[in-house]
C-alpha cells in the first residue's frame, strides 16, 4: 500500500470512530459534514438532558410507547441540529459564520437563544420533551453554548473552519474541565454547574479565560488545559 493510500485510510478510520462518516463524506457534501459536527457535539452535552421519561422509567413502559419516546427524542435532537447547520450554511452550502468578532458574537448569542426557544417549546402528548427544573427551565445557556461550540470545534477537525481566520473570534466551549483550571478545581460557578450557566455567566467566564489566555487565542488555550484536565482525572 502506498504512503498516500494509508494516510486515507488512516483519516477515514479516524473520522469514522470520531463522526460516523469518512473524510470522503465530509468532502462530499458539506452539509452532512457539519450534521456529523453537530450530532458528535451533541453526545458531548446530553447527559445533562432531563427528558420527561429516564431510561429506567421507559423500561416500565410498552415497547410501543417506548419507541414512540425514543423517536420523539431523535426528531428534536435532529431539529435542534438543522438550526444548527441552517445558521453555517447559506442556500449554496457556503459557510456564513461570521469571522469578526463582534458579529460572531452577536451570531453565536441568537443560535444558542434560538436553541434555548426550540428546546423549552419542544412538545410531547403528555407534555414537554424536556422537564422543567424547580425554578421552570428546561434548557440552559451552558447546554447550548456546549452544542454550538463543540459543533464548531469539530468543524475545525474536519478542516471545515479555517482556524486562521477564526480563532481569535471562536469561544471556549465551557464545561467541568475549564471550571477546575479557572476556578482553582472548583466545578461550579456561582454554585451552578456548568450546564446551568446563564448568558450573563457565560460572558464573565470567558472574561476570565481571556485574562489566563496570555499570547495565545482562547480556543488554543482551551485546547491545552482541556486536554491537561482530562489527562489528570484518568490518571486517578
Amino acid at each position: 500500500m502506498c504512503k498516500d493510500a494509508f494516510e486515507t485510510q488512516r483519516q477515514d478510520f479516524l473520522f469514522y470512530c470520531l463522526f460516523g462518516i469518512t473524510k470522503k463524506d465530509t468532502d462530499s457534501d458539506i452539509r452532512i459534514a457539519l450534521k456529523a459536527c453537530a450530532d458528535r457535539a451533541y453526545r458531548d452535552m446530553n447527559r445533562t438532558l432531563d427528558y420527561r421519561y429516564s431510561t429506567s422509567e421507559l423500561e416500565n413502559k410498552p415497547k410501543g410507547f417506548q419507541i414512540e419516546f425514543d423517536s420523539i427524542k431523535k426528531n428534536y435532537k435532529n431539529a435542534v441540529i438543522n438550526t444548527i447547520v441552517n445558521s453555517i450554511l447559506d442556500n449554496e452550502k457556503k459557510i456564513i459564520v461570521p469571522n469578526i468578532p463582534n458579529e460572531y458574537n452577536e451570531w453565536h448569542r441568537k443560535l444558542c437563544d434560538d436553541i434555548i426557544q426550540l428546546s423549552k417549546d419542544y412538545p410531547y402528548f403528555e407534555d414537554h420533551l424536556l422537564k422543567k427544573d424547580k425554578f421552570g427551565y428546561s434548557f440552559y445557556y451552558g447546554q447550548a453554548q456546549k452544542w454550538v461550540n463543540m459543533t464548531l470545534k469539530y468543524m475545525i477537525i474536519m478542516g471545515l473552519l479555517n482556524f486562521d481566520e477564526y480563532k481569535e473570534c471562536l469561544h471556549v466551549p465551557i464545561d467541568r474541565y475549564i471550571f477546575r483550571e479557572i476556578l482553582d478545581g472548583k466545578e461550579t460557578y456561582k454554585g451552578k454547574a456548568w450546564s446551568r450557566i446563564d448568558y450573563d455567566d457565560y460572558i464573565e467566564i470567558q472574561k476570565i479565560i481571556d485574562s489566563k489566555k496570555s499570547s495565545q487565542s482562547a480556543i488554543e488555550w482551551e485546547s491545552e488545559v482541556w486536554l491537561k484536565q482530562a489527562k489528570e482525572e484518568n490518571n486517578k
